[in-house]
């Protein structure tokens, strides 16, 4: 058999070229595959960073939800105080029963009364005027006075009037007018 050098030659550079194209191939294909998984770890860290975003976002949220909603709590426990400084028309009588306790425990014959039993305007602000008369020395007058003044209540003393028959030590007939400021409007809105 004779071998032709040429046919040889075409063979071997064929079977070079098909190994040279195979290489080839091989390489674009691992260069796309590489360039494939470097596009998809691109994308996940951007999503990975969108989602801390998201994360740090939403706990901000929550933070400042917290903080609107202990506002809101100090909003409404300070309008309760407001509601329990200033008494309305049915509120009103459990403060001047408060007062007449107050004033039973130093003197047992002493009384509270309504000077008016519709409110009055006093510096743009509803009151309604009080009457106290009590007998006490000047000792427990004063201490009277400084359990008035720690009511919950606003509650302006006008005047004071003290009589002493027995002298500066003896029990005195007090006599205060007293304005107790109430919510305008003074009727509940039921």
């Amino acid at each position: 058999m004779t071998t032709n050098p040429l046919s040889d030659t075409l063979s071997l550079n064929s079977k070079a070229q098909r190994l040279l194209v195979a290489i080839l191939a091989v390489l674009i294909g691992g260069l796309i595959l590489v360039g494939f998984i470097v596009y998809v770890t691109s994308v996940q860290m951007k999503r990975q960073t969108g989602l801390k975003q998201q994360k740090i976002s939403l706990q901000q949220s929550a933070l400042a939800n917290q903080r609107l909603a202990a506002l809101a709590q100090d909003q409404l426990e300070g309008i309760q105080l407001i509601t329990e400084i200033f008494p309305d028309d049915q509120s009103i009588i459990t403060i001047i029963q408060k007062l007449e306790t107050l004033i039973k425990t130093f003197d047992p014959s002493g009384s509270v009364k309504f000077a008016s039993l519709s409110p009055v305007k006093t510096n743009d602000q509803l009151s309604v005027p009080l009457l106290y008369r009590l007998r006490v020395s000047p000792a427990q007058g004063l201490r009277f006075l400084t359990e008035l003044e720690h009511l919950p209540n606003v509650i302006q003393v006008k005047s004071i009037e003290f009589k002493t028959p027995q002298g500066a030590s003896g029990a005195a007939e007090m006599s205060m007018g007293a304005l107790i400021y109430v919510k305008d409007p003074f009727t509940k809105s039921n």
